[in-house]
């Protein structure tokens, strides 16, 4: 199990504002910690189970905000790796964002802060060595479940994406 502290005071940040202009800002604060555990509890089956909490503050004097925009709260991931003795090796990959926000000002002030949707995301892979060791085929999918989200106001992230394809190592 591996535990991980920060406290990050940063002056002269230059990030997107509400009208999605860059800024830069005087100061901001990120605190939080995180955690991670992994282990091989079968010979063939690798897991690892992360979650990070940051509280991000906008310390700037005269600043509307107070939470800085598009930094979750919380973040989990989760994953596992599965290998087979004839070859295959499938992939699995979950993460879950929650707790986010951004301003919105509409053209006019006051900001409004308003909190984008949590959301989980699904990946999954399949690889098949070949007869040849150096050889493989894979396939697999980016967002399974075909889920809705954004991570930032007004840009959508890609639906369900298939992939496939072959690697050679030599």
């Amino acid at each position: 199990m591996h535990l991980t502290g920060f406290y990050i005071e940063a002056d002269d940040y230059i990030e997107k504002d509400a009208d999605e202009r860059y800024e830069n800002n005087d100061q901001y604060l990120f605190q939080g910690m995180e955690m991670s555990m992994d282990s091989h509890f079968l010979k063939k089956l690798y897991l690892k189970f992360s979650y990070t909490w940051l509280d991000s503050e906008d310390q700037t004097e005269g600043s509307e905000k107070d939470e800085l925009q598009h930094r979750p709260t919380h973040k989990v991931t989760c994953q596992a790796n599965y290998s087979f003795p004839f070859g295959l090796k499938v992939y699995f990959d979950f993460l879950h964002v929650g707790r986010q926000f951004y301003y919105d000002s509409d053209n006019k002030a006051p900001l409004e802060k308003k909190q984008l949707n949590d959301y989980s995301i699904v990946n999954m892979k399949l690889t098949q060595k070949l007869s040849d060791e150096n050889i493989s085929v894979y396939l697999g999918a980016d967002n399974l479940l075909d889920e809705d989200y954004e991570q930032s106001y007004g840009l959508p992230r890609p639906g369900r994406s298939i992939f496939g394809g072959f690697e050679w190592q030599w």
